[in-house]
C-alpha cells in the first residue's frame, strides 16, 4: 500500500484588500460593532494624511482590527498570525478579500516583509499589532517586539498610531462575556516619513512604544477623578479573572484564586476583592499591579522548583486535548488526557504511548484568545485546549517560557505574536 499523501498548504503573497468587501464590512460588521461596543473614532490626528503608511495599535480585544479600519477610507493590509489561515473559511477571507499578510511564529518570515513592501508599492495602509505576547492581560500596553523598530527604515513611510481607550475594560482577555461601555479610538502620527527613513532603530522603537502606551485602569481612574467614569455594563464581572491572576497577589500561592460573580478570593489566605461597574478592582488601579506581581511570583516558584533539580512531581498538570500538525496543514486530534510540565519539558500520553517534548526544542509559544496554548516543537505545531475553561493559559505560557529560558541559559525568545 502506498503511503498516504500529505496535503500541504502554501501561502502566497496576499492579494490587494477588496474595496468592495471593505465597504460591505463598513455597512454591516462595523455597524453591529458600534451597537455592541459603543465605539467612537477620533481621526483628527491623521486628517489629510494619505497612504501608504504603517499602522500600529495597542491590542486589547480580538475584534480591534475591524474597529481600527473605521478610521481609514482605504482598506488596509493586516499582518496576521499563521494559525488563523488554518481555519478554512477565515483562511479564504484573509487570503482573498482582507489582504492579510501571514506571519509565521518563531522564525524570520520573508513573506511578511515582501507582503508589507507590496502593500507600500500599492499605496495601502499596513496594520500591525506589535506587542510582545499579543493581546495584553491587564489593560496596559506590553513592550513592543524589538524587530518592530526595523520596520520604519524598511518601509520609509509614515507611522500612524492608534490608541484604544476602554477596549480592555469592554473585553478583558480573561473574561467570558463582553461589557458595553464606551471605546474611543484616537489616531495620530507617530513618525513622519522623513523620521521613518532616518531615525536609528532603537529610537524609532522607543517612539513607537510611547505612541501606543496606554493603561485602561489609569484611564478609567482619571475619568472618575474628573467626574465622568465610564460604566461597563455586565454581570459576573470577575468570572474568569484567575485566567490572568493565576497566583494570589497577597500570599503568592499559585492557583489559589477563584472567581464567582463580581468577586474573587484566595482559598489559602482569604484575600478577596471585587470588580466594580467601572471595571476596576475595588475602585483602584490594582489590576495593573496584580498582573505584574503574579509573573514575579511564578518566576520565584519556578526558580525554586528548578533549583531542586525538578521533583518527581510535575510543576504543572492539567487535563486537556492536544491537536497537532506540520506547519500550515490542518490540525488533527492527537490525544486527550493530562498535560504535564517538568524541568525536562512537556509530556502527555499519546495513542502510541508516552510523548515527551524537550523544553529546549519548543519555539513560537503563544496563547490564542485566552484558553488555547499553541507552540511549535521542531517542525510541528501543537495546540492544547484545556478541559476546564478557567485553566490559565497565561500560567502555562509563562511557565513554559521560564523553563525554556532556564534550559537555554538566557532569553529563549519563544514568546512572540
Amino acid at each position: 500500500m502506498s503511503p498516504k499523501k500529505v496535503r500541504t498548504r502554501t501561502l502566497r503573497l496576499p492579494r490587494k484588500p477588496s474595496q468592495a468587501f471593505n465597504l460591505f464590512l463598513k455597512g454591516t460588521l462595523q455597524v453591529v460593532l458600534r451597537i455592541l461596543y459603543n465605539y467612537h473614532v477620533d481621526a483628527r490626528g491623521i486628517r489629510g494624511l494619505k497612504p501608504p503608511y504603517l499602522v500600529i495599535a495597542n491590542h486589547d480585544m480580538n475584534l480591534d482590527p475591524f474597529l481600527a479600519l473605521s478610521g481609514f477610507h482605504k482598506p488596509a493590509y493586516i499582518v496576521t498570525s499563521e494559525h488563523l489561515f488554518r481555519i478554512p473559511i477565515l483562511g479564504f477571507l484573509l487570503s482573498n478579500l482582507v489582504g492579510a499578510i501571514p506571519k509565521t511564529k518563531a522564525k524570520a518570515d520573508s513573506r511578511t516583509v515582501r507582503g508589507m513592501l507590496e502593500a507600500r508599492r500599492n499605496g495601502y495602509p499596513v496594520l500591525v499589532y506589535p506587542e510582545y505576547g499579543g493581546r495584553n492581560w491587564g489593560g496596559q500596553t506590553s513592550r513592543l517586539i524589538p524587530a518592530t523598530g526595523k520596520l520604519p527604515r524598511l518601509l520609509k513611510i509614515p507611522v500612524v498610531a492608534i490608541v484604544f481607550e476602554g477596549a480592555y475594560l469592554a473585553t478583558p482577555r480573561w473574561c467570558f462575556k463582553r461589557r458595553r461601555g464606551r471605546i474611543t479610538l484616537r489616531y495620530h502620527v507617530a513618525l513622519t516619513a522623513e523620521e521613518s527613513a532616518t531615525l536609528p532603530e532603537k529610537e524609532a522603537l522607543a517612539r513607537m512604544q510611547a505612541s501606543i502606551d496606554h493603561d485602561d485602569n489609569l484611564w478609567q481612574r482619571k475619568n472618575l477623578e474628573a467626574g465622568h467614569g465610564v460604566v461597563f455594563h455586565a454581570r459576573n464581572r470577575a468570572e474568569g479573572v484567575e485566567r490572568s491572576l493565576y497566583a494570589c497577589p497577597k500570599c503568592g500561592t499559585l492557583r489559589a484564586l477563584h472567581s464567582h460573580g463580581d468577586s474573587f478570593s484566595c482559598s489559602h489566605c482569604g484575600f478577596s476583592a471585587s470588580i466594580d461597574k467601572y471595571g476596576l478592582v475595588d475602585g483602584s488601579t490594582a489590576m495593573r499591579e496584580y498582573t505584574v506581581e503574579v509573573e514575579r511570583i511564578l518566576e520565584d516558584r519556578a526558580a525554586e522548583y528548578l533549583a531542586s533539580g525538578g521533583s518527581t512531581e510535575p510543576f504543572l498538570a492539567d487535563v486537556m486535548t492536544v491537536w497537532s500538525s506540520p506547519r500550515m496543514q490542518p490540525m488533527e486530534k492527537l490525544a486527550h488526557g493530562e498535560l504535564r510540565l517538568d524541568a525536562e519539558g512537556l509530556a502527555f500520553d499519546g495513542p502510541d504511548g508516552p510523548v515527551r517534548l524537550a523544553i529546549g526544542n519548543i519555539t513560537g509559544a503563544t496563547c490564542i484568545h485566552a484558553h488555547i496554548l499553541e507552540f511549535v516543537w521542531e517542525d510541528r505545531v501543537y495546540r492544547v485546549i484545556f478541559d476546564d475553561r478557567k485553566t490559565s493559559c497565561r500560567l502555562w505560557l509563562t511557565a513554559v517560557r521560564i523553563f525554556a529560558d532556564h534550559a537555554k541559559g538566557g532569553d529563549s525568545g519563544i514568546i512572540e505574536d
